[in-house]
């Protein structure tokens, strides 16, 4: 029998230790992940028993009558230990539906986790989801690099790279200029697209502290100045682009060319797959073409992100 646990601090070693074994579990559901911004989010994250012992969890947050799974993360579904079956899972989402309709609430938005972080076929999730009348709501484009099996780099990257080594630009992996791209990124963020990035500096600081393995920044520099930077988030099989951005002559030297691919070496030997993240806006409904364009040109191709509304 599969019995639902509100989580509290007392679980915090349970729920790590969940995490940790997962078929499709990753660091940034840690709790030392997920409680970096807690005063913004009120935590509804629940575990699952099969009798006494962990099967699984779901890290879910509050937003008026709806259970989001999580609002502090691009996605975050039900997580399963490897003994995990359908029936289990099939059970495991009842039960949030029916504690969700305890807590109050119309309806749960269900992120879930895409198949490139799965350690194992893990989709029992989305299945169970159709079972119970989930809706797709939105979906998102993600572009993805497959070493060894994605297209090749496009001409104009690699010319854009030569360009930028000529220029004098060197690239530094795994650096400890933080406080320098934000400084690019915010003005960057805030001049072409008006809104700012989903850290703080601060916070950026606080989650490299933590996961000091799993996240770094790459740059390139000119002169000694930060013109153009990537945040990388490092899983088991996939390395994602948090953030990339570059300076106004970061642009015009193609800066971000020769970084990127810099990068993408550097990932080459420990992961499967390369993120470069999401390309959508208006809940996936308007795509920046000509930013898929420049990822494609890297070897990427497709995936999504999908959300699911499931009324309680």
């Amino acid at each position: 029998m599969i019995t639902l646990e509100l989580f509290d601090q007392q679980l915090r070693a349970t729920w790590d230790d969940i995490v940790s074994k997962a078929r499709n579990g990753l660091f940034q559901f840690q709790r030392n992940y997920l409680e970096y911004h807690k005063l913004r989010f009120t935590d509804a994250s629940v575990l699952f028993r099969k009798g006494a012992n962990p099967i699984g969890c779901l890290p879910m947050s509050r937003h008026e009558d709806t259970l989001i799974s999580h609002g502090g993360l691009t996605f975050g579904g039900i997580l399963t230990l490897p003994e995990a079956r359908l029936t289990h899972v099939r059970d495991m989402l009842r039960l949030a539906k029916d504690f969700a309709k305890q807590s109050n609430c119309r309806k749960i938005l269900y992120k879930s986790i895409p198949r490139i972080y799965h350690r194992n076929p893990s989709d029992e999730d989305l299945y169970c989801l159709f079972l119970e009348g989930g809706r797709l709501v939105r979906r998102d484009l993600n572009t993805v690099l497959e070493y060894g099996r994605s297209a090749r780099v496009h001409a104009r990257r690699s010319r854009g790279a030569a360009k930028s080594k000529r220029s004098g630009i060197v690239v530094e992996i795994d650096s400890s200029q933080f406080p320098a791209f934000w400084n690019v990124l915010g003005e960057n963020l805030s001049k072409r697209h008006n809104t700012g990035a989903t850290h703080s500096l601060d916070e950026i600081l606080l989650l490299k502290s933590r996961f000091s393995n799993e996240i770094k920044l790459h740059v390139a520099m000119l002169e000694g100045s930060v013109i153009a930077g990537v945040v990388t988030y490092e899983t088991e099989l996939v390395a994602h682009a948090q953030y990339i951005s570059s300076t106004a002559e970061g642009r015009r030297l193609h800066a971000l060319d020769q970084l990127l691919l810099d990068v993408l070496e550097n990932f080459k030997n420990r992961c499967r797959f390369f993120s470069f993240g999401i390309s959508t806006t208006n809940e996936g409904r308007e795509v920046n073409e000509g930013l898929v364009d420049q990822k494609e040109g890297f070897g990427g191709r497709t995936i999504t992100h999908d959300f699911y509304e499931i009324d309680v």
